[in-house]
Order: C-alpha cells, then sequence, then structure tokens
C-alpha cells in the first residue's frame, strides 16, 4: 500500500470532497505544468467559491476564489541541476548575480527585443525560448535581438520538455565586433587627422580645415585646452616669424579646434586675436603694404598681365572668403584667374 493518500496527475484539475453529511464543500487542487500548485475551495458546485485565506494567521483576503502555490525555490535548483546537469543550463537558471542582467541567471526575449523574463520560467503558450546573458545583449541592439528571437523560433519551434528527447538547436546571435565610431571632436581631442575623401565634401566630417597641410609651416606647440594655454599661443604665433596670412590661418585652426571640442573661453581668445589682424589687414591693403607680391621672393614678384581681370579676382575672394588676403583665399582667385585666361609674369622690385 503506498504511502501516499492521493498522487495528483500534472495539469488535470482534482475534485476532492470533504467528509461531511450535511454540506457538499471541498477543494479543487491543480498540479501545474512548471511545478506549482493552483488551489480553489468549491461549495455546492464543483467551482471556485470565495473564501477568505490566511497565510501563516494572517488575513489576506475576504473573498479570495483562487490560491497559488509557487514551485519551491530550493527543489526549483534541484530540479534545474537533476534535469539540465549535462546541459550546461545551470548557469542559465542560477541564482546568482553573473548571467543575466538581473540576479537569477540569463534572461529571456520576446520577438520584439523586450526582456520578459528569466530563461527557465517560460509558459507553454509562449513559443520557444530564446535567452541572454548581459554580456551578449549588451553587445545588441533591440532590433538585433527581436531578429535571433525570431530566427531560434523558425529553426527550432519545438519548446523543450525534459524526458522528451528534444534537443536544442543553437542559433547564431550574430553579433559583430562593433567599432565605435569616434566623432570629430574626439578625434581633435587626440591630435588626429581624418582625411578629407571627396570634393566639397562637409566639413563636419573631416578634420582636414584644422590641420596645416604644410607641416614644414607648422607652429609647434599651440594648444587650446584653457584660457591660459590659448593666450600663450597667441603670442607663440605673435612672435612666430611667420607671415601675416599664416599667422591669420594658424589662429583661424586654432579657434575652430577650440569649437569643436566645446572650449568657448579659449575659442574667443584666438577671436580676439583674429579680429585684431583682420583690422591690421585692412590698414595694409589700405597702403598697399599687403600685396600677392608678399609670397613671393624679396627681388623679384609675380605681376598680373591682365591688372584689371585680376583686380575682379581679388574682388571676388573678397566676397567668398572672411579673411582675405591669406593664403587659401589667393590661391583661389589665382584659380579664378588663370580659367578666364589671366597670367603673370616676373618683374624685378
Amino acid at each position: 500500500m503506498s504511502k501516499f493518500d492521493l498522487i495528483l496527475p500534472r495539469g488535470k484539475e482534482q475534485v476532492l470532497k470533504a467528509e461531511d453529511k450535511d454540506y457538499d464543500r471541498g477543494l479543487l487542487v491543480e498540479l501545474l505544468s512548471d511545478g506549482g500548485y493552483e488551489v480553489a475551495y468549491w461549495y455546492d458546485k464543483e467551482e471556485p467559491y470565495p473564501i477568505e485565506v490566511l497565510v501563516d494567521g494572517q488575513s489576506i483576503k475576504k473573498d479570495a476564489k483562487k490560491v497559488t502555490f509557487k514551485f519551491h525555490p530550493k527543489m526549483e535548483d534541484n530540479r534545474i541541476n537533476e534535469v539540465y546537469k549535462d546541459s550546461g543550463l545551470g548557469k542559465w537558471f542560477g541564482k546568482g548575480g553573473k548571467g543575466g542582467t538581473t540576479k537569477g541567471g540569463w534572461d529571456r526575449y520576446n520577438t520584439k527585443g523586450e526582456k520578459i523574463g528569466k530563461c527557465g520560467d517560460a509558459k507553454e503558450s509562449e513559443g520557444k525560448p530564446k535567452c541572454l546573458s548581459a554580456e551578449k545583449a549588451a553587445k545588441m541592439t533591440k532590433k538585433e535581438i527581436a531578429n535571433a528571437v525570431k530566427r531560434k523560433r523558425k529553426k527550432d519551434p519545438d519548446t523543450d520538455r525534459p524526458g522528451t528527447g528534444n534537443k536544442p538547436i543553437n542559433v547564431s546571435n550574430r553579433i559583430k565586433n562593433k567599432k565605435k565610431k569616434k566623432t570629430l571632436k574626439e578625434w581633435l581631442l587626440e591630435g588626429k587627422r581624418i582625411p578629407k575623401t571627396k570634393k566639397n565634401q562637409d566639413p563636419d566630417t573631416h578634420s582636414d580645415l584644422y590641420t596645416d597641410e604644410n607641416p614644414k609651416g607648422t607652429i609647434h606647440g599651440l594648444k587650446f585646452a584653457t584660457e591660459t594655454d590659448a593666450r600663450k599661443s597667441v603670442k607663440k604665433i605673435e612672435n612666430s616669424g611667420k607671415k601675416h596670412a599664416h599667422k591669420i590661418q594658424a589662429a583661424i585652426a586654432m579657434e575652430q579646434r577650440a569649437k569643436a571640442a566645446d572650449k568657448t573661453q579659449p575659442a574667443k581668445v584666438y577671436r580676439t586675436y583674429i579680429e585684431k589682424m583682420k583690422r591690421k589687414t585692412k590698414e595694409m591693403n589700405e597702403n598697399n603694404i599687403f600685396s600677392f607680391g608678399e609670397y613671393l621672393t624679396e627681388k623679384t614678384k609675380n605681376v598680373p598681365t591682365n591688372p584689371e581681370l585680376w583686380s575682379r579676382a581679388k574682388s571676388a575672394a573678397k566676397k567668398k572668403f572672411d579673411v582675405y588676403p591669406s593664403a587659401y583665399a589667393n590661391a583661389w582667385a589665382s584659380k579664378w584667374y588663370k580659367k578666364r585666361g589671366g597670367g603673370w609674369k616676373k618683374k624685378k622690385s
């Protein structure tokens, strides 16, 4: 004779009747698929009837109809260890802090890429579970997780059940080694150059605009981290011995670097110096001190063969560039001039 009074079949509600001559009453008990129990009191008819429920002597609800007993945690651990001891799934369902984004092992995701619970807690109607560790989930976007779940359910639709012989089919998460693209600001702070790759490229996508294309003419030691750095750098530019236009271009480059790095005060220091040099440029032009010949030798200089056309080229450059004359502006004006038939001839000083 069995030592048990009644053995409950899984997933089938059992009707228990009380030994009572005056009333028909009892309990409705079901052993759930996850190992828990669902219990209800019935009276007169075999259906849940409202009744007060006490837990450890304390009233929880006056008119409860159904009470669910969850699977005992320690028994859950033992059950997992026994069923999955050879599959390596123990760490998926473990209680420790490692594995999932929260304590309790790996996390379970749905076809929307949303976390819906812990691995091993899926309901039978839910479909094939897809579990990920916190480390793997962090490397994937929500869309990538959703696609991984869909691929899993497509290639491995049968829900695993202990003892059925359904071995899981591994499906790749397709995690790519993604290198975070650095912003222009980050490149500039590291002092590195992002080359220009195409004509008329947006200046915000490369750093050629902030890079001296002729290293031989570089004024070394210029900084923009602090206001003090900027002031010292302006003195270096001033005392560099470089030509007027070169000094302006160096200051503009440092101002742009400071702006890209959100260094407002250092940028203002450079802008003040630039405005000062622009005023000086105007004075030089008015006194005919500054000319294209400044970029040539002292003994000879190039003069335009068509002065009127060259004058038009300079006017166009002044409208196009904030600073004129400058190396960039003069180069542009020269190209404009030559394209329209202009030429140069050498003239001794």
